[in-house]
């Protein structure tokens, strides 16, 4: 009985560290400001937006997905939302969970993310109205796109995104892999006294 108790005590707390944080649209719908473009904090950075256009489907959503950089949650993203990444250029796993309750159950999309220095990058999510790029003609260009989460030129998410709300705010992720809040300064104190 004992055993029994620790396992499930065990298996609540591991629940508890990945529970799902965003409600749906149905329950809190995007209440922040419209999309406004950003610059990088650092020069040798990419930012890359992500969007989700609203739809029917997308607004009956009692929790929003969840999406992860490295293992790492850094946001949630409600239909009629946007979000977004400053990152450093490289490589990094990418991917989205679909709750279910206090658990996230399925992966939408996986994607390795490769962006560079000094770009900006548009990613549209929509797992119900997905775009077929060979007919919008975007077959030849080298866009990035799994599943429900596709690469869109900037022309066109421009427009999409333009009346779309903040939900919460996007991520800075440092050198290290780690997210920090956007206004820390990108020096820290031990970094400009070696200099």
């Amino acid at each position: 009985m004992r055993f029994l108790t620790v396992f499930l005590l065990a298996v609540v707390l591991a629940a508890c560290n990945s529970a799902p944080k965003t409600l749906g649209t149905f329950l809190s719908s995007p209440k922040g400001p419209n999309f406004a473009p950003l610059e990088t904090l650092h020069p040798e950075h990419a930012m890359v937006y992500i969007y989700r256009p609203a739809n029917s489907w997308g607004n009956q959503e009692m929790q929003a997905p969840s999406f992860f950089v490295g293992g790492n949650r850094v946001f949630g993203l409600k239909s009629g939302s946007y979000s977004w990444l400053e990152m450093e250029p490289g490589e990094f796993d990418f991917y989205a969970r679909r709750p279910l309750t206090l658990l996230h159950l399925t992966t939408v999309f996986e994607l390795p993310l490769k962006v560079a220095a000094n770009e900006v990058y548009y990613f549209r999510y929509s797992e119900s109205q997905p775009l077929d790029l060979a007919l919008m003609g975007w077959e030849g260009l080298d866009l990035m796109a799994d599943g429900p989460l596709q690469q869109v030129p900037e022309d066109f998410a421009r427009e999409e995104i333009r009346l779309l709300k903040l939900d919460s705010a996007g991520v800075y992720l440092r050198g290290d892999k780690e997210k920090a809040p956007r206004w820390k300064p990108f020096s820290s104190v031990e970094e400009v006294s070696d200099r």
